[in-house]
């Protein structure tokens, strides 16, 4: 049962105790202020930031009211005590954590709130007045983000909108909304509410770190979200609003990157063709799906400049060359691709690339350690989701549709990524999809039956 907003939550055990946690915490921030606060301005030495002390104060409340409002949201009581622990574990990831990173690696983050923050006549002249149709302007499609965090400014108050690390917070909001609506994209696929799906993706540290910045990231998984939850429930409940919420995520990813719906609409086609729909409800979506595939492709005719074959493959070959920098490059001369049959042959590895890698050792450091256990950790749960999964499992519709969605994007991204570091951050685009294609492959398969050994109502569901 939905609850409402109700005071009387405050006082519920579980949110009590998470609160009085808050304010515990804050009280030793302020017990060891001077000191503290002279570590955040050290370590925000790049962000264009005068007064870092009132910035970072501001992010503080800003927490508390971010986290009070999860008391208020339309969901379960126990569901708020979950996300009230999550919102927690952010606010120490944004707050402390990421510090150190944003203190020692330049990012396009302080990049976003610095341009947004830039003269207001600039922003005004090159936007016009305009939103949407802005975007496709010359020399505007880049500011897209800078635009929406300009906008932003001009609903928030002028003291929270002068604070780069209360946008942090509300980016990482974001992230925690997303990965809410994966878990109960969750629950409708199995019926069961399982809290360690929840954890496990909330937790993991991609998502974790990269769902917490300021970036494109978190709106990709927001909008990748709905995408999400709308497939599902969709198929699961054949429900109107939850097709509309599909489409809605998906055209809101093809906003933020428009070369996501080339990658993203096939998955849809796949399904409708795989589904046992009415051909009414087949048709339509096929329809939305193409219409969305023909205006990404003017979107990437425009912002990429591709029209033919040879033109993807100059722009691959381009971006190969511009992202094998850093020292988090590939240390391997990717071959050059000269026609289709290149592109074929070289796909595997490069889908192999862009899914699992970086490996253990393939980046010095503690960050890359830590991504290099990711990516073992990936290629466990693949080894374990083959082992486990018939080759009839894969023609289910929702599986289909996972699949397509996973390999178009790791056949593009493969080619791209030449760059660890960055190989991180895009793989969010669809590493929440990929994880719970593998759970769901990689389950035992004992729990889908009954105890008197027939099978459960789950797995039928998937062939709707």
């Amino acid at each position: 049962m939905i609850s409402k907003a109700k005071t009387h939550l405050f006082l519920k055990p579980g949110n009590l105790w998470i609160i009085s946690l808050g304010v515990v915490v804050g009280l030793a921030l302020a017990f060891i202020l001077p000191s503290y606060m002279n570590l955040v301005i050290d370590l925000g030495h790049r962000i264009q930031q005068s007064d870092m002390r009132t910035d970072y104060t501001t992010a503080v409340a800003w927490a508390g009211v971010l986290g009070i409002s999860i008391l208020f949201w339309p969901v379960r009581n126990q569901d708020k005590t979950h996300l009230l622990w999550a919102w927690l574990l952010k606010c120490i990831v944004s707050l402390f954590v990421l510090l150190y990173y944003e203190s020692f690696y330049a990012s396009d983050s302080e990049g976003f709130y610095a341009v947004a923050k830039m003269d207001h006549h600039f922003i005004r002249q090159m936007i016009e007045g305009k939103l949407f149709s802005s975007f496709l302007q010359e020399g505007v499609f880049g500011y897209k983000l800078n635009i929406l965090i300009w906008r932003y400014y001009q609903i928030v108050p002028d003291f929270l909108a002068d604070s780069y690390h209360s946008l942090k917070l509300t980016f990482s909001m974001l992230g925690l909304i997303a990965t809410y609506l994966f878990f109960r994209a969750s629950i409708i696929l199995t019926q069961k509410k399982n809290w360690n799906i929840f954890w496990f993706l909330f937790l993991f540290p991609s998502l974790l770190i990269w769902g917490s910045r300021v970036g494109k990231e978190p709106l990709v998984l927001l909008f990748l979200s709905f995408f999400a939850l709308g497939m599902v429930g969709w198929h699961c409940k054949e429900k109107a609003g939850y097709i509309i919420l599909a489409l809605l995520g998906l055209a809101s990813c093809v906003f933020m990157r428009p070369w996501l719906g080339t990658l993203f609409v096939p998955s849809v086609v796949i399904y409708f063709f795989r589904s046992n729909k009415g051909l009414p409800v087949k048709m339509a979506g096929l329809l939305a799906a193409v219409l969305l595939l023909f205006s990404s492709y003017d979107l990437i005719k425009y912002k990429l400049e591709v029209s033919t074959t040879q033109d993807v493959l100059r722009k691959l070959e381009f971006n190969r060359k511009n992202f094998a920098l850093g020292g988090s490059a590939l240390k391997q001369e990717a071959p050059k691709l000269s026609g289709i049959s290149d592109l074929i042959i070289q796909a595997p590895p490069g889908i192999f690339t862009a899914l699992f890698r970086p490996l253990p050792f393939d980046v010095s450091g503690p960050l890359g350690f830590l991504s290099g256990m990711e990516g073992l950790l990936l290629l466990f749960l693949s080894f374990r989701a083959i082992i486990r999964t018939q080759a009839k499992e894969l023609g289910e519709p929702l599986v289909a549709w996972a699949l397509v969605l996973v390999l178009s994007w790791a056949f593009i991204y493969g080619f791209v990524i030449q760059n660890f570091g960055t190989a991180v951050r895009w793989k969010t685009q669809v590493l929440p999809v990929f994880l719970g294609l593998l759970l769901y492959l990689g389950r035992s398969r004992s729990e889908d039956l009954k105890p008197n050994g027939s099978q459960a109502l789950n797995p039928p569901t998937l062939n709707k």
